[in-house]
């Protein structure tokens, strides 16, 4: 597993203690994670170069989770699986509404595990 950069870690920490309960905060960036894991795919070109990796990626919400932008704050170290993550975040469009329905920058994972962990489509 990898760790966020010091200012996308210092950034979370902001947004546990901002939105008053970091235990929500935390849940929903979990939760977003989790949906982003279930929407991604893993391209066949990337199969075929057996590239694996997690990306890191800056995405802002309004209050409702509705995706207003996004950005790839951490390569996953390929460019087909950093395209792949844009790409489920266009699938995926919005979240359930953040804890305290206000917008939110966050940071989430979305990983590739190599092709010895056989993740299929």
């Amino acid at each position: 597993m990898t760790v966020p950069t010091k200012p996308l870690l210092i950034g979370l920490m902001f947004l546990a203690l901002h939105s008053g309960t970091a235990h929500a905060a935390d849940a929903w960036v979990r939760e977003a994670e989790n949906r982003l894991a279930s929407t991604r795919t893993y391209p066949r070109s990337a199969q075929v170069r057996k590239e694996a990796g997690t990306a890191v990626v800056s995405l802002q919400v309004d209050g409702n989770g509705l995706i207003t932008g996004y950005q790839i704050a951490r390569s996953s170290g390929s460019e087909i699986l950093d395209r792949e993550a844009e790409r489920a975040l266009d699938r995926i469009g919005q979240f359930t509404p953040t804890p305290d329905r206000k917008p939110r920058t966050v940071a989430v994972r979305v990983t590739w595990p190599g092709p010895q962990d056989k993740l299929i489509n």
